[in-house]
């Protein structure tokens, strides 16, 4: 029995078998007394990040809110071990998006976020257990609430073993939160315990069909040919408000990556692969989890295996 240093993953190795602790994968934190009104749940979520400033290497998480008027406020703290260390209000930890900044267009003057790069994080504060404080003002009344929990680690082969990475790049208007991104290619990323691979090769060939000076033969001549793979994606159990974050926002970015961790995959090599969502995704609920397992496809959006005989 393995235990792979810091992710809480329990790896057993018999021949060519693996175990993996389901139970490890997403840990539960007890909910602290604290009122969450954007009902973020409480999960320890992996972040992995260090200096090497690889993408793949280093995550980031974003957030963005439309205050409602422009009497209201959003302020961002940065916390470790529930204690505030910083105010998001530069670009010290990442990118700064201030209430009114944002002037692509008129319906972006209410948006402000942030763009945490856990790298800069890592390298002022070290590793540990860190999360965002919001302290929302609206009309005299203050709300506070709370991102979930981010477990940031120097990453490692090791400790990215068994996860995935999705990597979304938001250009458009979300009409249900009412937040236009249109000009900001707005990145945000997630990572989860799954899987993502398994490639299969979609074919097309169009052709020419003719037949002979006499008619007694009919002749395929090749046009043009083109080849391109559809992955699989599979999540392990996640809670809702993961999940959702996949159901309901990534895949709706204008630009998408994946990127798998798993050192058993048949081709460890998929980093910052360039992908759409084409059809609907498959949600198994458990009964046991309170979770539920994401499977889809994902097609290949650059499609450069081409020939052409035009």
């Amino acid at each position: 029995m393995i235990d792979v240093d810091n992710t809480g993953i329990l790896h057993e190795l018999k021949g060519m078998c693996s175990k993996w602790d389901l139970n490890t994968y997403i840990p539960i934190i007890p909910p602290t007394d604290v009122t969450n009104d954007l009902n973020l749940c409480c999960i320890n979520q992996l972040v992995l990040a260090d200096t090497s400033a690889i993408i793949y290497q280093n995550d980031i998480n974003s957030f963005m809110y439309n205050v409602g008027a422009s009497s209201c406020t959003l302020t961002m703290y940065l916390q470790k071990n529930n204690i505030t260390i910083a105010t998001l209000n530069s670009s010290t930890y990442g990118t700064y998006y201030a209430k009114g900044s944002i002037v692509h267009y008129t319906d972006q003057s209410l948006l402000t976020g942030y763009v945490v790069e856990w790298s800069k994080v890592l390298a002022l504060h070290g590793e540990g257990s860190y999360r965002i404080k919001f302290d929302y003002v609206a009309f005299g009344t203050t709300t506070t609430f709370y991102s979930n929990l981010f477990n940031l680690r120097t990453y490692s082969t090791a400790r990215g073993l068994g996860t995935i990475r999705i990597d979304s790049y938001m250009d458009g208007y979300m009409m249900r939160d009412n937040i236009n991104y249109k000009g900001l290619n707005f990145p945000d990323m997630l990572r989860v315990r799954g899987w993502f691979g398994s490639a299969e090769e979609k074919y097309e060939i169009t052709n020419d069909i003719y037949s002979t000076y006499n008619k007694e033969k009919r002749v395929v001549v090749q046009r043009k040919v083109n080849q391109y793979d559809i992955y699989d994606l599979e999540t392990h159990p996640l809670p809702k408000c993961i999940a959702d974050k996949i159901k309901y926002y990534h895949f709706f970015g204008n630009t998408v990556y994946l990127n798998d961790y798993n050192i058993f995959n048949y081709d460890d090599k998929l980093k910052q692969i360039k992908v759409y969502k084409g059809e609907a995704f498959d949600f198994s609920y458990t009964k046991t989890t309170k979770g539920v397992i994401i499977k889809g496809k994902l097609t290949e959006q650059v499609q450069d295996l081409q020939k052409t005989n035009c």
